[in-house]
């Protein structure tokens, strides 16, 4: 696995080693050497061709999206430029097809189930969705992330903006279309919520605080995705936030799934809850240090009002002594013009006048 996507965070890691892991299966399952045709609904990314080539799956993607094709997309990708609801005018089959975390950015239910159609018309093995569900742990993590992204950033996080907008799919309404096609179903969880927001919550820190470094995230990432990257199925849970649908026309993969108490993550979700405690310790003890010096300049503030005022009753003390001595010159001047003068002092000033 290149150096790069293993300091990705969990969540976009394992998005896609999930698919690919299961993809394999499948595959491995079937027992046809064969090379295997996938379309990926919706999969505007550089990162799903590359975890496939590393599962060692024989394979030929086509991805269609409606956005542009992103730079950098390996040149053996067929990139249809398209809806999923369009899809279906391909005229055109593959054995696998894959949808990760598009159906939350589909608005109405109708428009969901329209994509879901295309995939089933498609697909002549499985289909595998994977994405976050409507359901009220789910939505309730995701405002709790979306308000830390709001108070570090003062902003609204972007997709799950779109998630709160568009609405995430109902997981037995999705399930339901597939079984009324006569598709074999079967789900599993990864990430569980608290390991989640955790490792989430820290993805972000280094860009809004200098107390936590993005080399130490990263490589905390890179830990735990080179765990997950060996062995996906260990980290499959009964309640998560992604959750992956599987539907088949064949025989379904078994796949081990454990309670939400995994012990795979929670060593790690302590790792990201310390760094997040580490930061909410250093910027604790900085507004405790900020108060304290806040609480001195107050207190030099309030002794030099103390001495502006005493300054000021002195200034006025001093003005009315000043007062005083311009009276006392004004009467003493004013008494010196009423005594009248010698004949000699007024000789004395006519000589001095000439």
């Amino acid at each position: 696995m290149k150096k790069d996507y293993l300091k990705l965070q969990p969540d976009a890691f394992t998005r896609f080693r999930t698919v690919s892991f299961l993809l394999e299966s499948m595959a491995k399952s079937n027992s046809k050497n064969k090379k295997y045709s996938i379309l990926d609904i919706g999969g505007s990314s550089i990162f799903m061709y590359d975890f496939l080539i590393e599962s060692g799956l024989d394979f030929e993607l086509t991805i269609i999206d409606p956005r542009p094709k992103p730079a950098g997309l390996n040149s053996k990708i067929a990139y249809i430029q398209s809806t999923g609801e369009e899809a279906r005018k391909l005229g055109k089959k593959f054995d696998f097809t894959i949808m990760i975390d598009m159906l939350e950015h589909v608005a109405g239910d109708t428009s969901k189930e329209s994509v879901i159609d295309s995939a089933i018309q498609l697909t002549t093995e499985a289909v595998v969705i994977a994405g976050p569900y409507d359901d009220y742990q789910t939505d309730k993590f995701e405002h709790s992330l979306n308000s830390i992204n709001k108070e570090l950033f003062g902003v609204d996080q972007d997709w799950l903006l779109e998630h709160f907008e568009c609405k995430k799919p109902d997981l037995d309404k999705v399930m339901t279309v597939l079984n009324k096609a006569g598709w074999s179903t079967s789900s599993v969880s990864t990430l569980p919520f608290n390991f989640w927001l955790a490792s989430a919550f820290a993805n972000l820190t280094p860009a809004s605080s200098e107390q936590v470094k993005k080399a130490t995230i990263e490589a905390l990432n890179t830990k735990f995705n080179t765990e997950f990257e060996n062995m996906p199925s260990s980290f499959f849970t009964d309640q998560g936030y992604r959750k992956v649908i599987i539907a088949s026309k064949n025989k379904l993969p078994k796949l081990k799934v454990v309670q939400t108490s995994n012990s795979s993550y929670l060593d790690y979700e302590m790792l990201y809850s310390g760094i997040l405690a580490t930061l909410i310790i250093t910027q604790t003890k900085a507004i405790q240090q900020a108060n304290q010096t806040i609480g001195s300049l107050n207190h030099e503030k309030a002794i030099s009002e103390q001495k502006y005022e005493l300054l000021k009753e002195e200034n006025g003390r001093v003005k009315e002594r000043n007062d005083e001595l311009e009276n006392h010159i004004f009467n003493h001047r004013a008494a010196l013009k009423k005594i009248p003068l010698s004949k000699s002092t007024v000789n004395l000033v006519r000589k001095i006048r000439k």
